[in-house]
């Protein structure tokens, strides 16, 4: 059956800015992958349109999409700050005569439809959650030019610009039953691989967006694709991009359900040794998944060499608040174990959440010295209060939220010296002061590096480098306590003070770095 043929969809990844961690992160975006090779299947034609890959502005995408002439143009907002550049290149399609229906999925149109269509007006619909089933739908309609009674998941605006839902959308229960997604970039675009081995997380930790933004039926909160899916699509992209081998997994959760999880990844593992993929893989976890050695051995052998831990806080309170339901010892312990067979683990963190006091503060700063080589974004990370979370109704039960300037997210008040600790972390990410992270940044990455392969004394780097973030932040600390108002000039002395005081250690470690480097460099191991 013929569903949508000769209908042209036009599928775009704006080109926001990100922080300057994202910012050198070159990967295809997944999700219009996997909607264009369904979407393909289904016999319609499809362009993806990559403006951040490609570094493209939106006068450009636009006129690359007019020449194409789509029915439908979809557009993927993950976060707010993409609706600027989404709103220039829909005025330039309308400007330029465009009849296609406009489109918006993704996190940010899926959970403020409202603001994403008054930021956006000439988008006509939004597609909550996974859009597979539901764009299609869509499409569908919008190609017969039929109404769109019984589709599901959709948001829509009429002409009168009333805004409307048409219902919870349906998910796809076995992910085996989606083509593998399309793959766009070249070889030479990109320098990791994102692949998908499950979706969902069974928990609702009070501050993530996952639960909401899917609305999944509790059946389908969790899902995973079977070993032998995932492997058959790792043994296609290895020939068509043989000189890629790091495969990025996006799952929340890549082990979900314990018992019947750890079955299925160890099949993973070995199917992989099998096949002689000579891939390296990262994944994220709980760390209550991390419990048996001999697991994590295999999955090592197979290639994996990082893995990412919500830890999210060292605060007893905090925990309780985020509704973790994980426990710090069974944090530490996980750490212990990856890092005892040579397994690399980045953790999330929070410094700032609407409950954090001064005493919470010590707490982190602790648990954070105890577990040790945190990159110093974990140090002022701050929790976001994302519309449809349980953390934003929680905050709005003790205090008084508001709209954190432009990001799309809610911010809340703190005790005067941990909200002046709080906007001295966000001043570093100014554009005056920002070469400081990232330099610090740079040294945690050619760290990392060092470390994967195994080098000798690495742990002295590390060690090094853990004792930078340290005292940078508390530097900051004292200097909150001190400060005797939250006046912006005397945070911003602050800031440079501590940029003067800390530059020469940051030099004196990139040298130390440089010659390490350098040196394997030139016998051969880069």
């Amino acid at each position: 059956m013929q569903i949508c043929k000769k209908t042209k969809i036009a599928l775009v990844n704006p080109n926001n800015r990100g922080s300057y961690r994202s910012n050198y992160l070159t990967r295809e975006n997944l999700g219009l992958g996997y909607l264009a090779s369904w979407l393909i299947k289904n016999n319609c034609e499809v362009r993806i349109y990559d403006a951040r890959l490609e570094k493209k502005g939106p006068d450009i995408i636009a006129k690359d999409i007019l020449s194409f002439g789509p029915d439908v143009v979809g557009v993927s907002l993950i976060v707010k700050e993409a609706s600027y550049w989404t709103r220039r290149l829909t005025e330039y399609l309308k400007d330029g005569g465009i009849k296609a229906q406009i489109v918006m999925g993704n996190y940010f149109p899926s959970l403020q439809p409202k603001r994403a269509l008054d930021l956006i007006p000439e988008a006509n619909y939004i597609v909550k959650g996974e859009g597979e089933l539901s764009l299609l739908g869509l499409v569908q309609r919008i190609n017969k030019k039929r109404n769109l009674t019984g589709i599901e998941g959709i948001f829509i605006k009429n002409k009168i610009g009333k805004i409307y839902f048409t219902g919870r959308g349906k998910l796809i229960s076995n992910l085996d039953f989606l083509p593998f997604p399309y793959r766009y970039a070249d070889e030479n675009q990109i320098t990791e691989i994102s692949i998908e081995g499950s979706r969902g997380c069974f928990y609702n930790c009070t501050f993530c967006a996952i639960p909401c933004h899917f609305d999944a039926d509790p059946r389908y909160k969790w899902r995973a694709r079977s070993a032998d899916h995932i492997i058959a699509e790792i043994i296609q992209l290895r020939k068509r991009y043989p000189n890629i081998n790091i495969y990025r997994f996006v799952d929340p959760d890549f082990i979900g359900y314990k018992k019947t999880g750890e079955k299925r990844v160890l099949e993973f593992a070995k199917l992989v040794i099998k096949h002689r993929l000579d891939i390296k893989f990262y994944i994220e976890t709980r760390s209550s998944n991390v419990e048996d050695i001999k697991l994590w051995e295999i999955l090592k052998k197979a290639g994996l060499r990082q893995v990412y831990i919500g830890v999210e806080t060292g605060s007893p309170k905090i925990k309780r608040m985020m509704d973790k339901k994980s426990y710090f010892f069974q944090d530490e312990k996980a750490i212990a174990l990856l890092r005892s067979i040579g397994i690399n683990t980045q953790y999330g963190f929070m410094m700032f959440t609407p409950w954090t006091t001064e005493k919470d503060i010590l707490l982190n700063i602790r648990f954070i010295k105890q577990i040790g080589y945190a990159g110093l974004d974990k140090f002022f990370q701050e929790m976001n209060l994302v519309p449809g979370t349980k953390a934003l109704e929680l905050a709005q039960e003790i205090e008084t939220i508001f709209p954190d300037g432009d990001t799309g997210y809610y911010t809340y008040n703190l005790p005067p010296i941990v909200d002046r600790l709080r906007k001295i972390g966000r001043m570093f990410e100014d554009a005056k002061y920002v070469y400081f992270l990232e330099r610090i940044w740079f040294l945690y990455k050619d760290i990392q590096y060092l470390s994967q392969l195994g080098i000798s004394k690495t742990d002295i780097f590390k060690n090094n480098l853990n004792d930078l973030n340290f005292h940078v932040f508390t530097f900051c600390l004292k200097s909150a306590r001190k400060a005797k108002s939250s006046d912006d000039n005397i945070l911003i002395s602050i800031v440079e003070q501590c940029i003067e005081k800390f530059i020469p250690k940051i030099k004196l470690l990139e040298e130390k770095l440089n010659l390490k480097i350098h040196f394997l460099t030139d016998i051969g191991h880069r």
